[in-house]
């Protein structure tokens, strides 16, 4: 489509993350925000992400380590909406 989500996830001792940045038609990416997960989850190399495209947002759900979350249930997971540049 029109974006493409580039997601640089990192890991680092007890403590993991990414950020999120986005290309609009090819051109210069731009950082939406980041992320925050436990350092083993790695959410986004272990394919436990969903990302769902809104009319003027995209939607992005990640299994991030916590407990609470079980990783066959995206209902469960942290989620972080971001505006499209």
């Amino acid at each position: 489509g029109e974006y493409t989500l580039i997601i640089k996830e990192w890991s680092f001792l007890l403590a993991g993350g990414a950020e999120i940045y986005c290309s609009k038609n090819g051109g210069k990416a731009q950082m939406l925000g980041g992320v925050s997960s436990d350092d083993a989850a790695q959410p986004f190399y272990n394919g436990y992400y969903t990302v769902e495209w809104e009319e003027n947002a995209v939607l992005i759900r990640y299994c991030s380590g916590t407990p609470a979350e079980h990783i066959d249930k995206p209902d469960t997971w942290k989620s972080v909406r971001y505006e499209l540049p």
